[in-house]
């Protein structure tokens, strides 16, 4: 292939790449979920977890420094995410890192203390049992 062919190539690729940015930011509004109802996650960890703004308060305070020190996004695509559950009678929180090739690696109970999956059983049965996901922000 000559260069000029390559140039054009290029010149529209980046036309295009331009052109979808320009129309899948078009209808995106301000990235506020303050009128957010009746919401469900589709896609990663937990498809069809629920969406719910909290109170810092309401957190348990070694998942309250996380958030105030910024380290969660409501948003981005590539910050960590944080899901409320229950798993065997207890609340449990997983902070998902989409960047990381291990989804269950930052599991927590209630008090902070890691969940330790430590087998392919124990794996498997949370993903079966573990229930009432909630993608949760403040």
């Amino acid at each position: 292939m000559n260069m000029k062919k390559v140039k054009k190539l290029l010149v529209t690729a980046i036309c295009l790449a331009f052109i979808v940015t320009i129309t899948v930011l078009s209808g995106c509004s301000d990235n506020s979920m303050d009128d957010v109802t009746d919401f469900n996650v589709t896609n990663g960890p937990h498809p069809g977890a629920k969406v719910e703004r909290v109170e810092l308060a309401s957190l348990p305070e070694w998942l309250a420094k996380l958030f105030e020190n910024g380290q969660f996004s409501s948003f981005g695509a590539t910050q960590g995410k944080v899901f409320r559950g229950e798993w065997n009678g207890k609340i449990v929180y997983h902070i998902f890192n989409p960047m990381s090739s291990c989804v269950y690696c930052e599991m927590f109970y209630e008090d902070g203390n890691a969940i330790v999956f430590d087998s392919e059983d124990i794996i498997r049965s949370f993903r079966k049992t573990s229930k009432n996901w909630t993608f949760i922000y403040i």
